[in-house]
């Protein structure tokens, strides 16, 4: 009978520290969502304005109007809250590309770009103090896995929306997941250092890279 292959070292501290991260429960019926949702408002306000180490979930507790009993209900501690912030800013920012992704579907090389850089900017910006605590702090609690994941289910949007531009199959999925590294990478870094680089043209930055990068491919269809 076959072994089981081993076990990285590091899995069960892995599969340990996602298990105390998960929320306890999921809000299902109104009542439960309000509570959860008046958590992660009050989380946000606080981290922004003390920062993350000095925020206490006594303290979003308080701002949001429940007991510390009834926060520890839905998430079993501070990094939880987090990772709840970050997943949210996610799924908001991924709903968002895909709305404008399908209304240029189709249409020339220009547009598309555009499209992508404007949302991604809009996105992250919407809530930039917030967003920028949000990246600074990722490495707290998202895994690898839930990286791979969010990563590219953002490189599917690009591959659908260039799908019509870019003919070999391959080359399309190569090139969307470069397009998606190129974008985050440009956004996160920016929102982190921009202080460095006052006037900073973000959008025509991702524009020229994204368009250098593409247009040789889209003509050699």
């Amino acid at each position: 009978m076959p072994r089981r292959p081993p076990r990285p070292a590091d899995a069960d501290a892995v599969s340990s520290r996602e298990s105390r991260l998960r929320p306890r429960k999921r809000p299902v019926q109104g009542r439960s969502r309000v509570t959860v949702e008046a958590i992660l408002e009050a989380a946000a306000r606080l981290f922004v304005r003390l920062g993350y180490a000095n925020t206490t979930t006594n303290g979003i507790a308080e701002l949001a109007g429940v007991s510390v009993g009834s926060l520890y209900e839905y998430f079993p501690n501070k990094g939880s809250i987090l990772l709840a912030l970050l997943t949210r800013q996610v799924d908001a920012t991924l709903a968002l590309m895909r709305a404008r992704l399908d209304a240029v579907r189709g249409r020339p090389l220009d547009q598309i770009v555009a499209t992508i850089a404007r949302t991604a900017i809009e996105a992250h910006y919407k809530e930039l103090e917030l967003n920028r605590l949000l990246i600074a702090s990722m490495t707290r609690v998202a895994q690898w896995r839930h990286m791979e994941r969010v990563s590219f289910s953002a490189a599917e949007l690009m591959r659908d929306a260039l799908a019509h531009l870019i003919d070999d199959p391959v080359r399309l999925e190569h090139a969307a997941f470069t397009v998606e590294t190129l974008v985050e990478g440009l956004l996160q870094r920016t929102i982190l250092f921009a202080h460095r680089l006052p006037g900073y043209p973000l959008e025509k930055e991702i524009v020229a890279v994204l368009t250098g990068y593409l247009a040789p491919l889209v003509r050699a269809r």
